[in-house]
């Protein structure tokens, strides 16, 4: 992300240079910082949004045609629906769709591929945003700051010898890149099981390794379980339960079997560690947030989604820090946006 600084010093902008002048800067275009532009504009709110990657950069990073657990009426934003032709739960190039359309028809702000360097909070309360897109600094000021960047921002490392091999991946693409070849999946929960479903089904050799002594079934779109378990079964899938990775090498890793305290080696001729991802602190940690708890979640007012710093509000999934089992989603965080409106809203129409 950059580096981030909070405190009343001299503006970074020189007297020559005019920075953009809004009442809201939103920091992430994903579902929830689309959700409040929508909510924003709607209350006549001036806002700008900004977005390091695309729009939806954290859905689009999801496996080609991956459908989503949360039923569509739940993952609509802003009231507006979301439909598919068949009624089913959308996929994610659907998603993708429904929020690119949302950008077009109600022509949202939102600066893509900029990314947020350095904020700098000013005498008067206000925000000095320094953001860079393709080589350039623009700057921004702005009289409140969302952070609406979410919890995936890099894959979850184990720190183990070999993890950054070239055949090893942190995220799961297209199963044909894996056809007729021996794949080795860490991971328990969704993404992992259907990531071993698509292998096997394109004709890959399967393995999976999972620390637990079970898999959590409630971790795991119950519509994908009947397949995963006969396919275990007929052993076109292997399954190696309480084992966990230690070190990967070019055509086998190194498991080790947390109960026996053996080690095993698995030939593998592709590596995927499906194990979650995380957030980025760094603007947290540096604008000095209060954290509290395991997951070093930051503080906010529950009423107003505003941060122990006031000014900078929160929204999204986001708020759960660093979540280790989630319990924020696109479907339980609309409320956010919500409330943040309406706290503005009150804001503006009282000056």
């Amino acid at each position: 992300m950059g580096v981030y600084g909070l405190g009343a010093k001299e503006s970074l902008v020189s007297s020559s240079t005019s920075p953009l002048e809004t009442d809201v800067a939103i920091i992430g275009a994903g579902p929830i910082g689309l959700e409040l532009a929508l909510e924003l504009k709607r209350r006549g709110i001036e806002y700008l949004q900004f977005e390091r990657g695309q729009v939806g950069q954290t859905i689009f990073a999801f496996h080609p045609q991956m459908r989503f657990y949360s039923p569509n009426d739940r993952l609509s934003l802003a009231g507006i629906p979301l439909q598919t032709s068949d009624n089913d739960r959308c996929t994610r190039e659907q998603y993708l769709a429904y929020m690119r359309s949302l950008v077009i028809q109600n022509q949202l702000q939102i600066r893509s591929y900029e990314e947020i360097v350095h904020v700098e909070r000013l005498f008067d309360g206000s925000f000095l945003l320094e953001s860079r897109r393709s080589g350039k600094i623009h700057y921004t000021r702005a009289q409140k700051l969302v952070l609406a960047s979410g919890c995936m921002h890099r894959p979850h490392t184990l720190e183990i010898p070999g993890e950054h091999l070239p055949h090893v991946r942190h995220a799961f693409s297209d199963a044909h890149e894996f056809f007729q070849q021996r794949v080795l999946l860490v991971g328990g929960r969704s993404s992992a099981i259907e990531a071993a479903l698509q292998c096997c089904r394109a004709g890959a050799k399967v393995t999976l390794s999972y620390r637990r002594p079970l898999l959590k079934r409630g971790a795991i779109r119950p519509w994908v379980l009947p397949e995963f378990e006969s396919r275990v079964r007929n052993k076109e899938i292997r399954v190696l339960l309480r084992t966990s990775p230690i070190e990967i090498h070019q055509d086998y890793v190194k498991l080790l079997h947390a109960e026996e305290l053996k080690e095993l080696c698995v030939r593998a001729d592709f590596v995927l560690l499906m194990t979650g991802y995380e957030a980025d602190r760094s603007i947290i940690e540096k604008l000095g947030l209060d954290c509290t708890g395991p997951a070093s979640s930051p503080y906010f007012n529950p009423e107003t989604m505003e941060s122990s710093i006031p000014g900078i509000y929160l929204a999204g999934t986001i708020c759960g820090g660093q979540q280790k089992s989630f319990h924020l989603f696109i479907d339980n965080c609309h409320q956010h946006c919500t409330k943040i409106a309406s706290n503005l809203e009150k804001t503006y129409t009282t000056n």
